[in-house]
């Protein structure tokens, strides 16, 4: 899930970093114009690259791969937050934090799993040593409360693919928002609260992989694996 994070990021961003490159810009340049339109597509080209590269030798469980990662991660960090306290964003700032909380994120797991990375008889000891106090009805529970938490980015992610393709392209949007109250209308809160929900549902994926029972295993599994998806897919409409 972390490699293909990696490689997902990188390769997005590199596609949005060509592109600013190769477009035709005005001749008057404010200076947030021309760090976002100039200066931050050659900076973000070269961390893009990184976290592409690293996402790569991640999963061919190349050593050199960890190293890499926390340079690109922390590099990205910075890329983002310090401009942005020199610049006219600060309206901005919540979105703006998202892809360096994003980044913290995968930094933590990195370094938890950087210590046994080569070493595959250590694994199972991620799964199982977290929460022991726990009983599996318990566990079960939280799976149960996790599966349900993902009802709510899947209804908003089939609600949208079916107004968009039942709805004129110029009503689409009004009759998607419509199932909605109006402070949803508008805004990328829909999104965070996906965001939300499918972070849950991964923490009570990887919990329940406690459970020894092989159906409840997979069901844990599965909870987490399709939160994991409409968690990137949720970043990428959010980026």
């Amino acid at each position: 899930m972390v490699g293909i994070l990696l490689i997902f990021m990188g390769g997005t961003g590199l596609i949005g970093n060509l592109s600013l490159l190769l477009s035709e810009l005005s001749a008057s340049h404010t200076r947030e114009f021309t760090w976002h339109f100039i200066h931050a597509p050659k900076v973000g080209l070269l961390i893009n690259l990184l976290l592409l590269i690293a996402g790569i030798f991640f999963l061919l469980k190349n050593r050199f791969s960890i190293p890499l990662i926390f340079l690109a991660l922390v590099a990205d960090i910075f890329f983002r937050i310090i401009p942005s306290l020199f610049l006219s964003v600060y309206h901005a700032m919540l979105f703006i934090m998202i892809r360096p909380g994003i980044n913290l994120i995968l930094l933590i797991i990195v370094y938890h799993i950087s210590r046994y990375y080569n070493e595959p008889e250590k694994k199972v000891e991620f799964f199982s040593r977290t929460l022991s106090y726990l009983s599996d009805r318990t566990l079960k529970w939280i799976v149960i409360t996790g599966t349900l938490f993902l009802f709510v980015p899947v209804f908003i992610q089939v609600l949208w693919f079916y107004t968009f393709s039942t709805v004129e392209s110029y009503l689409a949007m009004e009759a998607f928002y419509s199932y909605f109250p109006d402070f949803m209308h508008g805004s990328a809160i829909l999104n965070y609260l996906s965001i939300v929900c499918c972070m849950i549902a991964i923490v009570a994926g990887l919990t329940g992989m406690k459970l020894s029972k092989d159906s409840w295993w997979k069901a844990s599994a599965f909870t987490m694996t399709l939160g994991s998806i409409l968690l990137f897919l949720n970043i990428f409409q959010l980026m």
